[in-house]
């Protein structure tokens, strides 16, 4: 990166001595672009009397370059160039008017250190005092703008109040009021002063209310009107399907016999054959039949019900199912079943050789078109007897099903 350097000394950048203190502004951009780099450059100062350096300093940070401006107030002792002499008013006396003070100032673009062929070095800077700073040069041109500053750049868009106010959205009120007592709000008009009192209005209501400001009645709800007859103690606003209106009614407390007033354990609110309804307990007549010999599970029709016989526990399908007394399922780990009947683990299977034994393998079974397996119960809990219809080497799991009736 190639940085272009300019020190503006005579109008609109300086360096002066004050104090053993001296300040050196600077300008500094890339082609026609300011340099703007907040964590800026480290910096080396060289002030010479002719062509001799007289003191030196390299900068303790980096200097910041914003928008393009850099400044640097010099000062203590020098730390290059083997110098250790201080930055003071007689390192500038001088006996022979044709000498000349000037600065360079070396900047370390990479910021590697100096000495480096990225360095760049502007010297025969002329050190001369001016009144003015840049960034003070700069605050005096704004000053004098003549043209319209947009939002957009931190002004108001604007060359009056007015307008400003407009382009700012506080509407047209100049300036508020803020005179007035703890209760006063702020009015249309930007002043304080008392709520007014609200504004009458004239006509009747319509909708669900009717009448006028200071006689309204809800004749409604909801668009469904409601009765005008007066209500009794303890009645309630029910629907009334015959009247199509909201009407006074009320309750009939022997529909909810007990439901409220008592907290039985084991009690659920039932229906009567009288259409009440009661706290009772469930009995198991209540889902048996008159003999109370089987428990129906299912729809009024034993065609398609689930009966559990009373006695038994067995569970029959429908009105002309088999009883079972048992179900599951198992799984044979993964072996290889072949012709020969063997013994193989399944665990769920009763100790009962009167047990329906299905299997189905996970893998296709050697000569699939043609092999089946088939396993039975050996009489032993959770073990089945399988073999293969013709030869198999196909190593796999089998899941199985197993009823017992």
């Amino acid at each position: 990166m190639r940085i272009l350097f300019i020190l503006l000394i005579s109008c609109f950048s300086q360096a002066q001595v004050f104090n053993n203190k001296l300040s050196v502004q600077g300008f500094l951009k890339v082609g026609t672009t300011a340099v703007n780099d907040v964590s800026g450059y480290p910096m080396r100062f060289l002030i010479k009397r002719n062509s001799t350096v007289i003191w030196c300093q390299d900068s303790a940070a980096n200097v910041p370059v914003i928008s393009g401006i850099f400044s640097s107030l010099l000062a203590g002792t020098s730390n290059c160039q083997a110098l250790s002499n201080t930055l003071e008013a007689s390192l500038f006396n001088h006996s022979l008017n044709s000498d000349n003070f000037i600065v360079d100032v070396v900047v370390d673009v990479n910021k590697d250190g100096f000495g480096g062929a990225d360095d760049a070095t502007f010297a025969g800077i002329d050190l001369v005092p001016s009144p003015l700073a840049i960034h003070a040069n700069l605050a005096e041109v704004a000053k004098s703008l003549s043209i319209t500053l947009p939002i957009s750049s931190g002004g108001t868009g604007a060359t009056t109040a007015a307008g400003a106010r407009t382009n700012l959205g506080l509407g047209s009120v100049s300036a508020v009021n803020t005179s007035g007592v703890a209760t006063d709000v702020l009015l249309g008009d930007g002043t304080f002063g008392a709520v007014p009192s609200p504004v009458n209005f004239s006509g009747n209501l319509s909708g669900d209310v009717s009448g006028t400001q200071s006689a309204t009645v809800v004749t409604a709800l909801r668009g469904q009107n409601i009765s005008t007859t007066a209500p009794t103690n303890s009645q309630v606003l029910v629907w009334n399907n015959a009247l199509s209106q909201w009407v006074p009614s009320t309750l009939v407390s022997a529909n909810i016999a007990d439901a409220v007033s008592t907290n039985t354990a084991s009690r659920l609110v039932l229906r009567d054959a009288t259409g009440n309804f009661a706290a009772n307990v469930i009995t198991a007549s209540t889902f048996s039949n008159a003999a109370g010999t089987t428990t129906t599970i299912g729809n009024t029709a034993t065609t398609s019900a689930t009966i559990v016989q009373a006695g038994t526990g067995k569970v029959r399908i429908g009105a002309t199912g088999t009883a079972v007394t048992g179900m599951g399922a198992c799984t044979i780990a993964s072996s290889v079943i072949t012709r020969t009947a063997t013994t193989r683990t399944c665990t769920g299977i009763p100790a009962s050789t009167g047990v329906a034994v299905y299997c189905s393998p996970a893998a296709a079974l050697s000569s699939a078109n043609t092999n089946s397996v088939f396993c039975r119960a050996s009489g032993t809990a959770n073990q089945v007897v399988c073999n293969t219809t013709v030869t198999n080497t196909i190593n796999t799991t089998y899941s199985c099903m197993w009823m017992q009736p």
